[in-house]
């Protein structure tokens, strides 16, 4: 084929990344069309060199135990066909993992992408935060659910705690790339006010999850970026939280909820009845998608306005698959972590590749803490950036390891 149609190829894949990118923080519909369109394009754009459209790494065996644990759960479930059909429902996207991973996207392409991911999470912020204000959503004409006087923010999603959870992702973005531009002015500025606008959106999404998540993935973020900086941070962390609640009062009384039992008995009743089918179904779970039926059979007496999850990630899983399937899925971030880890130390990156591999550290961190009190891997929008994150580290890290080995031979 001739190189004119391979460089025209090799563009289309670096523009679809790039609008993957922006589009995630917007649109669910969106966010699944353009990485169809992505993965598509790369495996025409390796075929027509004849090359495999993807690459290995031993991530992979990984992922297999975790859908391993999800096909016994299923085979051993009340209804092997239902199960499986909820399991493809939500983690379909595993299968799109290794084209992912081997996406020839280049560098500057990456910091394109990224920055851009930031101005639409940003915008979606200014959105969220009025909503909270108004009171009115104007995307979708969805009702906003009241918190004191304010609303819930949806940013353009039908959902707080979606609209939180990708915030959150973003958040960890911007906290990584800010460390990267070194002047005060210009980018870093712009990234910083980008980033303060995306925490906002999180502040007014009154998720408190979300909520303790930032403050985990700001401390942690400082750890990793700022080591000697510790104190600054939680100086200006007391400073921020201070001048929130002077001009926001009703986010003291929504934190301080955090600690009434009396306001958190949902979470608790579906707690103690996912811990009593845990006990009768252990080692592989009740299969997915079958939570709302035995949670009515085993229900504990208490309130409870949600049944389809557990409203932890890891409880949720540990009741459709048990602690095999509870093991293979924390093994997998586990897994991640001493991948990008070991890269750090043994591979020479261009700085802005670095801060994306911290800020998917930070990002994917910071989302198990909040799925300690929510279900954000069984929510697709969640899903999908959580494995953006994940994959095009990876992607950077393939990429570099195979420069090394070009300059040895």
């Amino acid at each position: 084929m001739k190189s004119t149609t391979i460089e025209f190829l090799g563009k289309t894949v670096q523009v679809l990344f790039f609008l993957w990118a922006v589009i995630i923080p917007f649109s669910t519909a969106g966010m699944q069309i353009l990485m169809g369109l992505l993965i598509l394009s790369s495996i025409i754009f390796y075929l027509s060199q004849k090359k495999l459209p993807f690459k290995y790494h031993p991530f992979y065996f990984i992922i297999l135990a975790y859908v391993l644990s999800h096909l016994i759960s299923s085979m051993l479930s009340q209804n092997f066909s239902k199960s499986l059909f909820a399991v493809f429902s939500n983690d379909w996207t595993l299968l799109t993992v290794p084209f992912l991973i081997s996406l020839p996207i280049t560098s500057e392409w990456r910091k394109k992408a990224f920055v851009g991911l930031l101005f639409s999470a940003a915008i979606v912020g200014v959105i969220g935060v009025i909503q909270s204000v108004t009171g009115v959503d104007f995307i979708k004409g969805y009702a906003l659910t009241s918190q004191s006087n304010y609303y819930r923010a949806i940013g353009t999603y039908s959902s707080f705690l979606t609209f939180a959870g990708n915030e959150l992702f973003a958040f960890s973005i911007g906290l990584a790339f800010i460390s990267y531009y070194k002047s005060v002015k210009g980018w870093k500025f712009i990234i910083a006010i980008l980033t303060l606008l995306i925490l906002f959106g999180i502040i007014f999404s009154f998720s408190r999850n979300s909520w303790i998540a930032s403050l985990f993935v700001i401390v942690l973020s400082a750890i990793i970026l700022y080591p000697k900086k510790i104190l600054h941070v939680v100086t200006a962390l007391f400073g921020i939280a201070v001048s929130v609640i002077l001009f926001f009062p009703n986010l003291l009384e929504r934190f301080i909820s955090i600690f009434d039992l009396s306001q958190n008995e949902g979470r608790l009743t579906l707690w103690a009845t996912s811990v009593k089918i845990i006990k009768d179904f252990p080692l592989f779970g009740i299969g997915s998608g079958n939570f709302p039926e035995f949670f009515f059979e085993y229900k504990v007496f208490g309130y409870t306005d949600a049944f389809s999850h557990a409203h932890n990630d890891f409880i949720n899983i540990t009741v459709l698959n048990g602690f095999f399937g509870l093991i293979t899925w924390s093994l997998m971030w586990a897994a991640l972590f001493y991948f990008i880890i070991k890269a750090i130390k043994n591979y020479s990156f261009i700085e802005l590749d670095k801060q994306i591999l911290y800020s998917a550290v930070i990002g994917i961190s910071g989302i198990l803490v909040a799925a300690m009190f929510q279900c954000f891997y069984t929510d697709l929008e969640n899903n999908i950036f959580w494995w953006f994150l994940a994959t095009t580290s990876l992607q950077i890290i393939i990429q570099q390891k195979e420069k090394n080995i070009a300059i040895k031979i």
